[in-house]
């Protein structure tokens, strides 16, 4: 008689591999987010792959519920770093944009670059002096008188002009040419000429032989600012006396446009 065979239980069912894509893309994203939300303005990048990494983990998470979908603590890990990554880089790029407005408006810097602007727009190229024009008058045939001994040789006294006599020409020719285009303090009109390369004395004599009314001229100056730019009384009064006008020529422009 045969033995009975023994009882033999049935295989346990092969377990199907468990899909983590939406969980380890998730995590990815939140990886990268965190790590490029600490650049200024690039981390913009950041917040887009957190946004993507958000939706990505949270999907992750809704499917994680199956038994064939696995990954959770994964998506949960790739949602945390993309909200912290979006909430990090937005602080960063406040703080950033705050610290620039501050410095574009602190009156300093305004002060400065208003000086700057002003300095280059009044130093204007050189211009160039006009060519005489080639006399068209015919030469004059009249003999010339034959000269007395005493005229034939010209004394040193005669021949010699008096020194700086050209150069002082040209520095109240251009001096009237600066005036004609800008308003200038005297002292700045001076200071101007010698720019140009004439000598501190030839320069303030240039100035000075003008003729112009230094109340005028501050009256035009501050008329040119105030076409430019906003000013207050007191910062227009200022300004002008940093241009070399008086206290009392400053204080008279900024009365003759109404501050």
């Amino acid at each position: 008689m045969s033995s009975p065979t023994a009882y033999q239980p049935p295989a346990a069912p092969q377990q199907q591999p468990q899909k983590k894509g939406l969980a380890v893309a998730a995590l990815v994203l939140g990886i990268l987010a965190i790590l490029g939300c600490l650049i200024p303005l690039l981390n913009v990048f950041s917040i887009l792959l957190g946004i993507v990494g958000l939706i990505l983990g949270a999907v992750a998470i809704v499917k994680a519920k199956k038994p064939e979908v696995g990954g959770k603590g994964m998506a949960i890990a790739g949602v945390v770093l993309s909200v912290l990554a979006i909430i990090v880089a937005i602080i960063i790029n406040v703080a950033v944009v705050g610290a620039a407005n501050e410095v574009a408006n602190d009156p300093e810097v305004q002060a400065s670059l208003d000086a700057l602007e002003q300095d280059l727009a009044t130093t204007p190229p050189p211009a160039a002096e006009p060519e005489a024009a080639p006399s068209t008058a015919p030469p004059s045939v009249e003999p010339a008188p034959a000269p007395t001994p005493s005229e034939a040789v010209a004394t040193p006294e005669e021949e010699a002009e008096p020194e700086g006599s050209v150069s002082q020409t040209q520095a109240d020719r251009r001096a009237v040419d600066y005036l004609g285009t800008q308003a200038f303090s005297e002292e700045g009109l001076a200071n101007q000429l010698e720019f140009e390369g004439f000598s501190p004395e030839e320069a303030a004599a240039a100035a000075a032989n003008t003729g112009a009314d230094w109340n005028e001229q501050a009256a035009l100056k501050a008329q040119q600012y105030l076409d430019t730019q906003a000013f207050s009384g007191e910062s227009l009064q200022t300004q002008l006396e940093f241009e070399g006008f008086t206290s009392e020529q400053a204080a008279f422009g900024v009365q003759s446009v109404g501050l």
